[in-house]
């Protein structure tokens, strides 16, 4: 078996789609060889021609979208590793001051260390989902402002 062409718009002509099961008129918007795809709206579309018309826009959108670089992956990464400390720092303490046992539990501060860097590195991970470095300067900025004020109450009235 050849291998697909890559698909390009053709005229309308009589013939299979491209699994071979149905003859119609197949109002061709892509071709691979001598096969082809009928377009989602028309009235011979069949399923396995919808789903792979999909599959291949979602490719070619990949495709034209791989030599593509972020410009703004500096700043959200910048923002994850500098307020992602901060907040995991910020969480460890609330889970000291708030958690079970109070802040002179047996052993806790063991794991108030190991905490932090789940916490961190999560940040880490999900700082690239925000649609720019602002925005992830500015949520993330909020999130430590806000979990270093709740710090700051824990100390203040539970001490």
């Amino acid at each position: 078996m050849l291998a697909p062409t890559p698909y390009r718009p053709v005229k309308p002509y009589e013939g299979r789609c491209i699994h071979g099961a149905e003859p119609a008129a197949v109002d061709g918007a892509f071709q691979f060889g001598n096969r082809r795809i009928h377009r989602t709206g028309s009235a011979h579309a069949c399923l396995h021609c919808r789903a792979l018309r999909g599959l291949i826009a979602f490719m070619a959108e990949g495709v034209l979208n791989m030599g593509k670089t972020r410009y703004d992956w500096f700043g959200k990464g910048s923002a994850g590793v500098l307020c992602g400390l901060g907040l995991a720092v910020a969480v460890s303490g609330l889970f000291a001051w708030l958690g079970p046992g109070g802040l002179y539990a047996p052993n806790k501060f063991q794991l108030n260390m190991w905490l932090m860097s789940p916490i961190w590195l999560g940040v880490i991970s999900f700082c690239f989902l925000f649609r720019s470095g602002l925005r992830a300067w500015l949520w993330l900025g909020g999130a430590n402002a806000l979990a270093f004020v709740g710090l700051y109450a824990c100390r203040h009235f539970l001490s």
